[in-house]
């Protein structure tokens, strides 16, 4: 897993960050078909927001708000002809359940990307979730 800083973009503060996950991909449940679907690693951008007072830091946040795009590849098969086809998968972060893990190394980031699919191919946000470690 590799991280980036976004300093490179001006309109970004410095607490913006990315990095690259293998989504968690869950298929639809159609009837007698089988779904194999793959998905290319992605940048997900996210957030450390410090709460910082005279003393010091009060808490560490995280967390994404922007739409990320998906790329999947997905094999079908069943009692039909079987089908192989590529979507581009629109995925609103800041409406993913969010998960908390800690970190073993008090890196603060985004570890899992899981997401469910619906019958129409599209994000099931009820049963999706984004986690982040926090240190």
């Amino acid at each position: 897993m590799s991280w980036y800083k976004e300093s490179q973009n001006p309109y970004l503060s410095d607490n913006n960050y990315t990095v690259e996950v293998n989504p968690q991909i869950t298929p639809p449940r159609i009837g007698n078909e089988n779904y194999d679907i793959n998905a290319n690693p992605v940048k997900v951008p996210f957030i450390i927001n410090l709460d910082i007072r005279s003393w010091g830091v009060k808490d560490i946040s995280v967390y994404a708000t922007e739409t990320i795009i998906v790329h999947l590849n997905i094999n079908q098969w069943g009692d039909e002809e079987d089908m192989e086809t590529e979507k581009d998968l629109f995925v609103d972060l800041s409406k993913l359940p969010e998960e908390q893990e800690a970190s073993r190394h008090g890196v603060y980031t985004v570890t899992e990307l899981t997401l469910e699919l619906n019958e129409q191919f599209e994000v099931d946000y009820d049963n999706s979730s984004i986690t982040f470690a926090k240190g």
